[in-house]
């Protein structure tokens, strides 16, 4: 179940002594939580079913290798790691932010040219806010922007 929860993240942070596993199969049932559709979508088929076919349990560099994890820290890192990286997402432009996620999530069903209507329309919606000024402006003047999510 951690894996499944893991695998709905949008990143995934893990230290270097982690563990993963997904025993599923060890007790005669399938992949449950959303597994069946993520797991393939982020370490591709053939893992996927080597990882849930075994239940097997793999190490955060195994983990790392085959993309089941974004990033990995050593263990006394860990907590710094993330931190600085929610600060950082935090202090970010958050209209925009949230328009990437959506555009990933539905970029992958379209084709190049679909797509790229979609993320000029998405553009569009977004050139005139607050947070698109102050970007501009902040790199302009060689400053750190002050977002405001708005």
């Amino acid at each position: 179940m951690g894996s499944d929860i893991a695998m709905s993240c949008d990143i995934r942070i893990a230290s270097n002594v982690a563990r993963f596993g997904y025993g599923y199969i060890k007790m005669g049932i399938i992949l449950d939580m959303g597994g069946n559709d993520m797991m393939p979508r982020l370490v591709g088929s053939g893992p996927a079913k080597l990882f849930a076919f075994t239940g097997d349990i793999i190490d955060a560099h195994e983990a790392f290798r085959i993309g089941l994890i974004d990033k990995l820290v050593k263990e006394s890192e860990f907590t710094d790691a993330v931190n600085e990286l929610v600060s950082k997402i935090a202090g970010g432009p958050t209209a925009a932010i949230v328009l990437i996620k959506e555009a990933i999530r539905k970029l992958s069903t379209m084709d190049l040219e679909t797509s790229l209507d979609y993320t000029t329309n998405i553009q569009c919606s977004i050139i005139d806010s607050q947070d698109v000024v102050e970007g501009y402006a902040s790199f302009l003047e060689k400053r750190k922007p002050d977002f405001k999510g708005k």
